[in-house]
């Protein structure tokens, strides 16, 4: 396995506890998912494989190596990466879909891809990355998502979303 065969699902903080557990910040997309083997992507392009004993409230992992959480806090910038088909497998198993790389039309034109994916709850939102390089969300609802057709999003009633 390539390093470009990972994709960043979050980052490690700077502190471990007295418990052993490493501070966490996940992409949007990965709040409440639980995480087992992760690989670590230090700043100097070092790269470990370690599996989590536990994950309080997705803010704090314990790393089966205390050494290895001690190196990540030191280093303050380790990237939490997984591989595609485990992210893919992951979106699965909470019935959410991959929208990522899509391109997303209104109005007869391509305004953007989906940069990003998440799950609020109530329902599946894209974060697109406009061709002006703007960001918008656009909740994925038969209000606005008029249809998906193989790697098209075709929308509706997002000139406000657009606007803000």
């Amino acid at each position: 396995m390539e390093i470009s065969d990972l994709i960043a699902i979050g980052k490690l903080g700077k502190f471990v506890d007295s418990d052993g557990y490493i501070s966490f910040k996940p992409n949007k997309i990965f709040q409440s998912f639980s995480l087992q083997d992760v690989f670590l992507f230090f700043t100097d392009h070092s790269v470990k494989y370690v599996k989590i004993e536990d994950n309080l409230n997705d803010k704090m992992l314990k790393i089966d190596d205390l050494e290895i959480a001690r190196d990540a806090a030191e280093d303050g910038k380790v990237l939490v990466m997984l591989p595609q088909e485990d992210i893919t497998m992951l979106l699965d198993e909470h019935d959410i879909s991959n929208y990522t790389g899509m391109k997303v039309h209104f109005a007869d034109s391509i305004i953007g891809k989906v940069k990003e994916t998440f799950f609020n709850n109530a329902q599946n939102i894209l974060i697109v990355e406009l061709i002006n390089g703007n960001e918008i969300m656009i909740p994925v609802v038969d209000y606005y998502v008029e249809q998906i057709e193989g790697n098209e999003i075709y929308t509706k009633n997002i000139k406000g979303l657009m606007n803000l």
